[in-house]
């Protein structure tokens, strides 16, 4: 098991709620984490690396991994605005792949893979390639 599973279920068993932890108010990259882990889209979580390029390590990498993996795996019809942003800031496509790892589990993967290659819009095929 994970450290930050080890960490999720300990909150979980004292009734804390992980989400809202508190952060220091000059601890930037807790503040990047506690984002991240809401992130609903590619805008906003592209917003949060571009503001804390810092903080991509420990605990918060691996919400950056786990956001990854879910807005590709239950957000899909957001590929477009992945597209997009890839486009002009190449670096977050890079960001997103690196993401792509072996913290989480094996069967989003395999959804993503089926999503690239069985339900990819001809705009992103390109796109699709490189997630597959």
């Amino acid at each position: 098991m994970r450290w930050i599973e080890v960490a999720l279920l300990l909150a979980a068993l004292f009734g804390a709620d992980v989400s809202r932890a508190e952060c220091p108010e000059s601890d930037i990259c807790c503040h990047a984490g506690q984002a991240a882990i809401e992130a609903s889209d590619w805008e906003t979580l592209h917003r949060i690396v571009q503001e804390a390029p810092q903080c991509d390590d420990g605990w918060i990498a691996e919400t950056y991994s786990e956001r990854v993996s879910i807005l590709l795996t239950e957000n899909w019809s957001l590929l477009s605005q992945l597209h997009q942003i890839s486009a002009s800031h190449p670096e977050f496509l890079t960001f997103v792949l690196r993401h792509m790892d072996e913290s989480v589990p094996e069967e989003r993967w395999a959804r993503v893979r089926e999503l690239a290659t069985n339900s990819c819009p001809i705009e992103q095929r390109d796109l699709c390639a490189v997630l597959r």
